[in-house]
């Protein structure tokens, strides 16, 4: 079922230029992949995060499964 999302035009203008640019058939399917490469990002940073963390207090990945 779609359902509609407010932007501003010049939003709208900026996705249509990317959805072409991209070759994306649709601005739903360059939005969907937008999303799951932020999801992405975010799994890295928290990862790079978490590793600093272990780093920090020395801990190696065999230390957390005692």
């Amino acid at each position: 079922m779609a359902t509609s999302l407010s932007v501003t035009e010049a939003t709208r203008n900026k996705l249509m230029i990317l959805k072409m640019e991209e070759g994306y058939p649709s601005v739903e399917a360059l939005l969907n992949d937008m999303i799951v490469k932020y999801k992405k990002m975010r799994l890295e940073a928290v990862g790079t995060e978490f590793r600093r963390r272990m780093k920090r207090k020395k801990l190696k990945p065999r230390d957390l499964v005692k």
